[in-house]
């Protein structure tokens, strides 16, 4: 029986219980909310990692396009000026194909391509720097690269892959109509395999549908997948015409016979393009469980954020090693071009003094073909270490490609304390010996140029400048520097 007592006692214990299920249940919809909250932004967060991850592998592949590109742009430039300068000084054809053989000879060794070649119609001789004697029938002005210099008279100018005809080789043409005589046309031929490769291997990733290049009149001319797209036009593709329409952002969203895809769009430096296309469902899979736990009870509130936050470090994790393999050199651990190329941009926009020196090993490829690639590794490793050693605080130490290097001494526009370090690293060299071919004598060809500070200045007209004395300093036998 029960007491007015127990009866009390037994309604406050179902008021407490109530109030604190009431507790429960409140603190449940906080938690709910604050869950549902923190996963949109945990989702928003991890979305943008893997868009920037991705991001950051598309622009390191259109940097290793526009650094095979902007070498024979520079090679075009280089030839083209020679080849005027001698006709200016009287040369006849003799000596005007002797000059395009060395320098093609030269290109060969430093771009480690054997396509490479410079020839064209000068100044009404046809040359060949390979000595390609062409088939009767042949007509240079029907040409593909000269019709295209001569519709744009003392621009460059690209032609897509075609098969070369002296060597059977698929290959890319540039090309520039020569001064004072629009009728005189020089090219320069590039391996249409070396930017395959390049994109092919880009495409390895499992999430990406197709990668390709695009050229000026919108033509796709490298593609990762099905060949009978090259030569197409680039609105043959829905999904790649809808990105190129939309220029305020990195990417583009698309839906295209009901997928998603996720495309990213780079200006290459020639006024090409490389577009990469991910599948959506695919690049994103990893937010998928995101949309599941988001749905948990409080029970699993704590397991779904320790999934969560560890799905999160990994991601970062990934995006930090990334971000480091980004702006490093997997061989020498200097920086690499494009981390390189933005330290020296940053100096040159706070108009810093600098003294900008590159150089590259001379007869490289000969020590490669001579005592293997693994010795090649060794020398470009030691050249790092030298450069590493004589750089200060204040200068930037990078590897632009291959057995090319640069570094730029902050601060300082001066000659005399240029050359000071210049003969501290050419010591070095002297005294460098290489493990396993200690009887190898290295030396390197240098070229420099300085920025007072004074005006604005930019990277690639610094690199022009001195890419063309270090051909001036090939000429001397040793290590040497031109300035």
């Amino acid at each position: 029986m029960k007491t007015k007592k127990n009866i009390h006692l037994h309604k406050k214990r179902s008021g407490v219980f109530n109030r604190f299920t009431a507790f429960i249940f409140i603190v449940m919809a906080v938690f709910a909310l604050l869950l549902s909250t923190l996963f949109g932004m945990l989702y928003d967060s991890a979305h943008d990692n893997i868009i920037q991850i991705q991001l950051n592998e598309v622009q390191a592949t259109s940097s290793d396009i526009d650094f095979y590109l902007d070498t024979a742009v520079n090679a075009l430039s280089f030839s083209k000026k020679n080849i005027e300068q001698l006709h200016k000084n009287g040369a006849d054809s003799a000596r005007l194909y002797e000059s395009i053989s060395i320098m093609t000879n030269t290109f060969e060794s430093s771009m480690d391509d054997d396509l490479a070649d410079i020839y064209g119609l000068m100044y009404g001789d046809f040359l060949n720097g390979h000595g390609w004697v062409p088939d009767e029938g042949y007509e240079p002005t029907e040409r593909g690269w000269y019709t295209a210099a001569r519709a744009r008279p003392g621009r460059i100018v690209s032609v897509p892959p075609y098969i070369d005809a002296e060597s059977g080789q698929a290959c890319v043409t540039l090309s520039e109509t020569l001064e004072g005589d629009t009728d005189s046309v020089i090219a320069f031929d590039i391996s249409a395999a070396k930017l395959q490769s390049i994109v092919d291997e880009a495409a390895s990733d499992e999430a990406v549908v197709s990668a390709k290049i695009i050229d000026k009149s919108k033509r796709v001319v490298i593609v990762s997948n099905n060949r009978d797209e090259m030569m197409q036009d680039h609105r043959d593709d829905k999904r790649v015409a809808a990105a190129i329409t939309n220029h305020d952002t990195s990417y583009t969203n698309v839906k295209d016979n009901g997928r998603d895809y996720i495309v990213f769009i780079m200006p290459l430096s020639i006024g090409w393009d490389y577009v990469c296309i991910y599948d959506s469902s695919e690049l994103l899979s990893s937010l998928r469980s995101l949309y599941f736990f988001s749905a948990a009870g409080v029970i699993l509130f704590i397991s779904i954020m320790l999934l969560v936050l560890n799905q999160m470090r990994n991601s970062q994790d990934r995006m930090n090693r990334l971000i480091d393999l980004s702006q490093t050199d997997a061989l020498t651990g200097i920086l690499n071009r494009g981390s390189g190329e933005a330290k020296i941009g940053e100096m040159l926009e706070k108009r810093m003094k600098c003294t900008f020196l590159m150089l590259d090993v001379d007869r490289f490829k000969s020590i490669n073909d001579t005592y293997g690639h693994d010795t090649g590794d060794k020398v470009i490793i030691a050249v790092a270490e030298m450069l590493s050693e004589c750089a200060k605080p204040n200068d930037v130490v990078m590897r632009l490609g291959g057995d090319e290097f640069v570094i730029v001494l902050g601060g300082v526009a001066d000659r005399s304390y240029a050359e000071d370090i210049i003969n501290k690293l050419f010591s070095l060299v002297d005294n460098a010996t290489i493990p396993g071919a200690e009887e190898l004598k290295l030396s390197i060809s240098m070229g420099a140029a300085f920025y007072d500070g004074v005006g604005r200045a930019d990277f690639a007209k610094l690199y022009q400048t001195a890419d063309e004395k270090i051909y001036i300093s090939k000429a001397t036998e040793g290590n040497k520097v031109t300035f």
